[in-house]
């Protein structure tokens, strides 16, 4: 069996290879690194991933691994 590296907002862990979605909820500061690209919108979604560091926490984005229930969780939490 495969180390869970984190379990998502909807309850699935993840594993090494998984697919996951991230929805950005805050603003963050842009890294000098990507300081030519444009900054993903605030409420949108992103993914899959399948990459185990993507999803280290920083508190600007929250993680699910199936694609509707981060579509639910935009258009729940989007207007507030």
């Amino acid at each position: 069996m495969s180390k869970i590296i984190f379990t998502t907002k909807d309850g699935y862990n993840i594993t090494k290879g998984v697919k996951y979605y991230s929805v950005k909820i805050k603003e963050y500061p842009k890294h000098a690194i990507f300081k030519n690209r444009k900054q993903t919108p605030l409420w949108s979604m992103c993914g899959p991933y399948i990459n185990p560091k993507a999803h280290e926490s920083t508190g600007d984005i929250e993680y699910f691994y199936k694609k509707e229930n981060a579509e639910e969780f935009i258009n729940q939490n989007k207007d507030e």
